[in-house]
């Protein structure tokens, strides 16, 4: 299953939330949720593992009655090189919104500061990949829940290269 740092737990979360409150659901108001996350090691995408450690967390998630999620809040993190101990703090709070589509698929863009990490194979071109961005982020799926990335696109703002800025 394509992973990126939140997005694949997020879909699959509140895909699940939704079929359970799924009778309650006509134009009701959105279900609001908070959003656990928790430290992490990051292997096979740098040439070194990578420390996630949560700095700070406040994360809510919207679920809308058309199946719609958002993800806001704050969220900050340190990523440590596994090896050297050379670290950066980031703020990655987004925010986070994924509209499923008519045919299947499903449409996630990613705006603010986001961290992205995609593992050998789970994008087009098959490269691992571990990203902090600012400005939006287009990810297409395949399939709204469990489904592969099949488009990335991040026309503008900013890129950092996490593997690199750690090496």
């Amino acid at each position: 299953m394509s992973q990126t740092m939140r997005l694949a737990s997020v879909a699959f979360v509140a895909f699940v939330l939704f079929l359970l409150s799924a009778s309650a659901a006509s134009a009701t108001p959105p279900m609001i949720f908070p959003f656990p996350s928790e430290d992490m090691t990051l292997s096979g995408i740098c040439k070194f593992d990578v420390n996630l450690t949560v700095l700070d967390q406040n994360e809510s998630l919207k679920i809308f009655s058309d199946g719609s999620l958002m993800l806001t809040g704050t969220f900050k993190v340190a990523l440590t090189n596994a090896k050297t101990g050379k670290s950066i703090e980031v703020n990655v709070s987004g925010p986070v919104f994924v509209t499923p589509n008519p045919d299947g698929s499903g449409t996630e863009v990613l705006t603010g500061g986001s961290l992205l990490y995609f593992f050998p194979g789970d994008l087009p071109g098959g490269a691992p990949l571990l990203l902090v961005t600012t400005g939006p982020v287009v990810l297409q799926f395949d399939k709204f829940v469990g489904g592969k990335i099949v488009d990335f696109k991040h026309t503008s703002g900013t890129t950092l290269d996490v593997c690199a800025a750690l090496a």
